[in-house]
């Protein structure tokens, strides 16, 4: 399941938006905005989608697992802490 938070915390810090990250992942807009609206029909990343994202951001193996694997906080800080890689 996706920590949407954190995923949308990681496209700000790197000044991204839903257009750009879409375009990145040759998505429409709405078809990755429905994939970070968990409230509604959830639909998960493709390994494609998840590896883009993961080049682009510099996600090592451990923001991986936080971002698209672990359940995310039901309750998220209003800044979720991310390291960007050294």
């Amino acid at each position: 399941m996706t920590d949407v938070y954190l995923l949308k915390y990681i496209m700000s810090q790197h000044g991204d938006s839903i257009d750009v990250l879409a375009k990145a992942l040759g998505l429409h807009p709405r078809t990755l905005q429905a994939k970070l609206n968990a409230a509604s029909t959830p639909r998960e990343f493709t390994q494609r989608e998840i590896s883009i994202i993961c080049n682009r951001y510099n996600l090592n193996g451990d923001d991986l697992m936080r971002v698209f694997f672990l359940k995310p906080d039901p309750n998220p800080p209003p800044s979720v802490p991310f390291t960007p890689p050294q």
